[in-house]
């Protein structure tokens, strides 16, 4: 439960701190955030399958539910990378680090919850 809650807190500081920082470092940043996102979901999968094993387990409905979420934050920050690696204009890497940092916020709220 704990490890939850220092998620909710070290997720939004991570993309707050984006503001003052240059894009490489946000890539950084960003990446970092997404794996702690993605620490819960990793620990539920290692979970065995709810069909044959009493809780705690791995139920296929989470499963399909939060791994669209986690591909959507991953390509989302590899789609920031490669942008900035491409030297997009500022207005682009704007674009794009919000929907980085709102597919992460999604992936967050929903592996929180596990």
């Amino acid at each position: 439960m704990l490890k939850r809650y220092a998620l909710l807190f070290v997720i939004p500081l991570g993309l707050a701190a984006c503001a003052n920082q240059t894009a490489l470092d946000r890539v950084t940043i960003l990446e970092q955030s997404l794996t702690a996102a993605e620490t819960g979901f990793i620990g539920y999968l290692s979970l065995p399958d709810c069909d044959r094993n009493p809780a705690p387990c791995s139920d296929d409905a989470v499963v399909a539910r939060v791994q669209p979420l986690d591909n959507a934050a991953f390509n989302a920050v590899q789609t920031y990378r490669d942008a900035v690696i491409a030297g997009q204009a500022d207005t682009i890497l704007k674009e794009l680090l919000a929907a980085a940092q709102t597919a992460i916020a999604a992936l967050a709220t929903a592996t929180n919850s596990l």
